[in-house]
């Protein structure tokens, strides 16, 4: 599951052509989504990539939001990340649609709004940064 995929998707579609069972991505906002969407289509992945929309402040609260049961067992996020509320957010999401035993990948900036209390918040819920060099 690719997190905040924007409109490219770009390692979702990328991803998608290797995946046996395809790749879901998502995005933030449904805007985003039907760019995706219209980026799947365009790049015939139909079938491998599948679009669906996750609003991650549907996770702020410990209640059951609707997509609990579509648990991931990687999570893939790229530089989604402008402020604390959306660290928080994110973080959220990241905890409740990751399967036990998952993985989360993402790429952050090292220096933005937010990422310090993501940083912190993934650490708190057992999560382990890890650098890896390019």
């Amino acid at each position: 599951l690719e997190l905040g995929a924007g409109a490219a998707a770009l390692p979702s579609m990328t991803l998608g052509r290797l995946a046996e069972n395809g790749l879901p991505a998502s995005g933030v906002d449904v805007t985003a989504s039907d760019g995706v969407e219209c980026n799947v289509r365009a790049n015939g992945l139909d079938g491998l990539v599948k679009v669906r929309h996750v609003n991650w402040n549907d996770y702020l609260d410990d209640g059951s939001a609707e997509d609990d049961r579509h648990k991931a067992d990687t999570i893939l996020f790229a530089d989604c990340i402008y402020n604390d509320d959306c660290a928080i957010a994110l973080c959220r999401a990241i905890e409740r649609l990751l399967s036990p035993g998952g993985c989360a990948l993402g790429v952050l900036p090292l220096f933005r709004a937010g990422i310090d209390v993501f940083r912190k918040l993934m650490d708190g819920a057992g999560f382990e940064a890890v650098n890896v060099p390019l």
